[in-house]
């Protein structure tokens, strides 16, 4: 079965990149955090493409595993952004 790659997700502006990256390879779905300069820090858009990709694994039968992980080499995710907040 050849790999599906999708994008999902809202741009951020701030950064002007994807939210969120999925990709599917036969039963197996990869859902990485995309935003490595601010640490995969969690803002509204990256949380609304990150429940769009989670609801993708719990609606497509043939996803039975999901890695999450985070873009870059500082952090898998500093938590939420609190300078989106301020």
């Amino acid at each position: 079965m050849p790999a599906i790659h999708k994008k999902i997700g809202i741009r951020d502006l701030k950064l002007s990149s994807e939210a969120v990256l999925f990709e599917q390879d036969g039963h197996l779905a990869t859902i990485t955090l995309n935003r490595p300069k601010a640490m995969n820090s969690i803002n509204p858009p990256l949380g609304d493409a990150l429940r769009e990709a989670l609801e993708e694994v719990r609606d497509n039968d043939s996803i039975w595993v999901a890695i999450l992980t985070g873009a870059g080499d500082r952090a898998f995710s500093a938590g939420a952004d609190l300078k989106w907040r301020s």
